[in-house]
């Protein structure tokens, strides 16, 4: 949970809809972000390094990334120097921030790790757990564009994916919108091919409906 200093400080309280991008910084100083409620994609550019942010993350955007709402967000913006110069004095908020770069850390080579040792559909099938845990099981405001960026795969191969899972009971779609029934039945899943005739089957079966 947010230190309880961070509710009660001074600090600015924004609003972003979906698809806006939250600035990266004002007046020359680092602006920082407290999620509140929402969810946040980190971006940068050649899309290697995208990163998905929930309440309670701490986020700090750079000019060469952007920040963006991936559902309606609303966060504390602060100054990386007004967050260092409060928590030199409160143990918990100290805490919090040694939290949050622990967890950054372990996040990073995890994803290291899966972009280096695993395939394509194994990628796909480890970031949506990992995801769903992250979010508490909640849905995910995540388009499958989105989820296939942070899987360094193609969108046509998490569709497919993602349509397997579903057919599974593992997961459901909307409209931007992804949730996992069993974050743990997901990781014990090793693969989602089908046979030529269970396509055909499914096929039909869409066709039908």
């Amino acid at each position: 949970m947010l230190p309880e200093i961070l509710l009660k400080l001074p600090f600015d309280r924004v609003e972003f809809a979906p698809g806006q991008t939250l600035p990266s910084q004002e007046d020359g100083e680092s602006c920082l972000y407290i999620l509140l409620n929402g969810c946040v994609t980190l971006e940068d550019p050649g899309n290697t390094a995208n990163t998905v942010f929930w309440p309670e993350d701490l986020v700090a955007g750079a000019p060469d990334h952007s920040l963006k709402a991936a559902s309606r967000t609303e966060a504390l913006r602060v100054y990386a120097s007004t967050l260092l110069s409060v928590a030199w004095q409160n143990e918990d908020l100290i805490r919090w921030l040694w939290q949050q770069q622990q967890m950054r850390q372990t996040e990073l080579l995890s994803r290291i790790s899966l972009l280096t040792k695993e395939g394509v559909h194994r990628r796909v099938i480890l970031t949506l757990a990992g995801l769903s845990e992250r979010s508490g099981g909640n849905p995910m405001p995540l388009a499958q564009k989105e989820l296939a960026d942070l899987a360094g795969a193609t969108r046509e191969t998490t569709s497919t994916l993602l349509n397997r899972m579903r057919r599974r009971g593992l997961v459901q779609l909307g409209r931007r919108m992804i949730r996992v029934s069993s974050s743990a039945a997901l990781r014990d899943i090793q693969s989602l091919e089908e046979s030529d005739s269970d396509e055909a089957s499914a096929h039909a079966m869409a066709m039908a409906n």
